[in-house]
């Protein structure tokens, strides 16, 4: 039985989520509290103005910069300028390799879709019905499944077994 593509979704934002963890982690255990005042000030752009003495660890200072959208598996500018201001290019390297890990996972996805979409699009035929029910007769009787992509949804137009076209979006 196939795999919904949602589920595919959500197992790879997981194993890109369990990757950053893994990456923070490392990075407070390597940091430590002996750079936290620097580090308070590396960040302090990004912190609202009183949030400064609350914080006394690192942990607390980096779920402060995620909760501003400031730190993330998408936003690890800031552990690169922490990483660069207190030279260490060993754990740099790593948030590096995260990056473009992350990115080639994306462009790979991205040019998935589109072969799949250019493949898609080389199969049908271009017929212009005009009504629902014949378009719908058109995809049963031909079994054209069309996907095309709208933003950041994949629509997928496919029969139903009543005629009438099915629309179907992910993200």
């Amino acid at each position: 039985m196939d795999k919904w593509p949602l589920v595919d979704e959500v197992e790879k934002f997981e194993k890109k989520r369990i990757a950053y963890i893994n990456l923070r982690e490392n990075i407070i255990v390597k940091l430590g509290e002996s750079d936290l005042q620097r580090l308070l000030e590396i960040c302090r752009p990004h912190l609202p103005a009183d949030l400064g003495s609350n914080i006394n660890d690192v942990r607390t200072l980096f779920k402060e910069l995620e909760k501003k959208n400031r730190l993330g598996a998408d936003h690890v500018g800031v552990l690169k300028r922490i990483l660069n201001e207190t030279r260490n290019e060993d754990l740099l390297k790593e948030v590096e390799e995260f990056e473009r890990n992350r990115k080639d996972e994306d462009n790979a996805d991205r040019e998935r879709v589109e072969t799949e979409t250019k493949r898609q699009g080389e199969t049908s035929e271009s017929v212009e019905p005009h009504t629902p029910s014949q378009t719908g007769a058109f995809l049963q009787k031909k079994r054209v499944h069309t996907a095309i992509r709208l933003g950041s949804y994949n629509v997928t137009i496919r029969p139903s077994s009543d005629g009438v076209p099915l629309m179907c979006r992910t993200k």
